[in-house]
């Protein structure tokens, strides 16, 4: 009795720090962009105020969209190249990529784009980071 006591407590006071506002854990919106089904290179740039994150994955909307890989630029010039190479359908999420090292600063993420075979008109490609 007195363990579920403690961790309906432990529960609680979890519950309590994420709604008292803070971040960690929490995915927010770093940018987006709008990209031609037919176009194979964009970038979203991440503002310098948005601060370090651990995490990141991309949101499409709209149309399907393939990316084939991501490089992401970190604020110091240092960037990682990452493979993806998979079909990303409206209004669902990629995987979740881990950046490598400790929290980085993001200055943008250069996005690698396979057409679409018949695609018609746009798809709205979000940036998610997580601290």
């Amino acid at each position: 009795m007195q363990r579920r006591i403690i961790l309906l407590g432990l529960a609680l006071s979890l519950a309590g720090g994420a709604a008292s506002g803070q971040s960690f854990g929490r995915w927010e919106k770093l940018g987006q962009r709008e990209v031609a089904l037919r176009q194979d290179y964009d970038v979203i740039h991440v503002g310098r105020s948005e601060g370090f994150f651990r995490q990141i994955k991309l949101n499409v909307k709209h149309n399907a969209v393939t990316v084939e890989r991501l490089t992401v630029v970190y604020a110091n010039g240092v960037h990682d190249d990452i493979p993806m190479g998979y079909l990303i359908r409206p209004a669902t999420d990629s995987r979740v990529i881990d950046l490598r090292g400790k929290d980085r600063q993001i200055r943008r993420v250069e996005m690698i784009l396979k057409s679409v075979r018949n695609g018609k008109g746009k798809a709205v490609v979000e940036l998610w980071g997580r601290r």
